[in-house]
């Protein structure tokens, strides 16, 4: 059987199978590489397909990344994770400052999470997550769409981005959503 890998293949078969199994397991580093490297690769793939079926605004597929990472502040930092993934660490200078720049930025953590807000409480439960360290002063300039915090759950990362790759599929307009990125009560904890 012959499947022809067009970007909607690439989306609804390859990226958001590994995004809802990295949902359910957020700690499970092969579903971390296979969800952000499948959604990296539908980027490319919906940029070649524009380009060859209207004229594209854009003369590279880092154009048409870059294009998504001025409106959201989550597929900034996606998209730099993602090529630091690639390459190992990012030291070749860009147009705009890198919001992370090495695969030392990631790291599993516990997270604690009460689901009263009171820590001691009896239904503080922790769990493990990988999480995406990144330059928060980077961001400055989405304002009060990114809160204080310097860290974001990958797997929050990667349900936020496929919901823009969605919206990009069916020529949908996905407006920027506050990053927030301090999920749980204390955030990651223990860093391994």
């Amino acid at each position: 059987m012959i499947v022809e890998f067009t970007a909607k293949h690439c989306l609804e078969a390859i990226a958001k199978p590994q995004v809802e199994a990295f949902s359910k397991e957020p700690d499970n580093v092969t579903f971390f590489f296979g969800s952000f490297l499948c959604l990296d690769a539908f980027f490319g793939v919906h940029w070649a397909e524009s380009g060859r079926n209207v004229e594209s605004d854009y003369s590279t597929d880092l154009a048409y990344r870059e294009s998504f990472a001025e409106k959201h502040p989550i597929f900034r930092i996606f998209r730099d994770t993602a090529t630091s993934m690639k390459h190992g660490k990012l030291v070749r200078p860009s147009r705009k400052q890198r919001v992370v720049t090495s695969v030392e930025s990631l790291s599993t953590a516990t997270n604690i999470l009460s689901a009263n807000g009171v820590l001691g409480a009896e239904s503080v439960i922790a769990d493990r997550e990988i999480y995406i360290y990144y330059d928060h002063n980077a961001l400055t300039s989405f304002g009060s769409l990114v809160d204080s915090c310097d860290w974001v759950s990958a797997s929050f990362c990667a349900r936020k981005v496929l919901s823009i790759a969605q919206s990009a599929l069916t020529g949908g307009n996905i407006a920027p959503a506050p990053l927030n990125t301090c999920r749980g009560l204390f955030g990651p904890q223990v860093k391994t």
